[in-house]
């Protein structure tokens, strides 16, 4: 039921995490609805989504799931909500914050790049990252990657910080607005089906 008769491709499913194919708008208005259905209080909706959203203003990439999972949990907030929030940090926005994470970590005086890395893909930093990881490439570790992911660390803390409040305060004004729309129509409903009953 409410499925579509002709399943969408992966690939145009997959597209819709770089631009909607209904439309910002109504891709905005459904992700509304969906976190204002949750189970949970507003309270366990807003501050999971917050979690999941702020967290993707770190350079933990590949563990923004679980982390946000794990503080939502801590904080006794939504889990869901935490991972559907991790949705803020993706392929169009995350050029954005990795440039801005780094740039306000050099200017809080954290390391920085070597000047012979400075044309490195952030993404490719990443990738190798992982890589040296399984491979125990400390070297790589030491030497290429910390100085890049040093300051990323220190400076998404304030990013984190302040892209936790917007977005619990937002995403509780949201749910609470949809709330109070919903009783409203409920109320009228009920309001009209009395003066229906009377009338009869």
């Amino acid at each position: 039921m409410f499925q579509r008769r002709i399943p969408r491709p992966r690939w145009s499913r997959s597209l819709d995490l770089i631009w909607p194919h209904l439309g910002w708008r109504r891709f905005f208005k459904f992700w509304i609805l969906r976190l204002s259905r949750l189970p949970g209080s507003a309270y366990a909706v807003s501050a999971g989504f917050a979690f999941g959203a702020a967290i993707s203003f770190t350079p933990f990439m590949g563990f923004h799931i679980v982390i946000s999972a794990a503080m939502s949990y801590f904080a006794r907030a939504s889990m869901l909500a935490a991972v559907i929030g991790t949705i803020v940090g993706n392929p169009w926005t995350f050029p954005f914050i990795w440039v801005a994470v780094y740039q306000t970590g050099v200017w809080m005086g954290i390391g920085g790049m070597p000047d012979d890395m400075a044309k490195l893909h952030y993404s490719e930093l990443f990738g190798n990252m992982v890589q040296a990881m399984l491979e125990f490439d400390w070297d790589y570790l030491v030497k290429v990657a910390w100085p890049i992911f040093a300051p990323m660390l220190v400076g998404s803390i304030p990013y984190f910080i302040v892209s936790w409040l917007f977005f619990y305060f937002s995403i509780r004004w949201l749910i609470d607005a949809y709330g109070r729309k919903s009783r409203a129509r409920l109320a009228h409903r009920i309001s009209h089906e009395e003066t229906i009953k009377d009338a009869s």
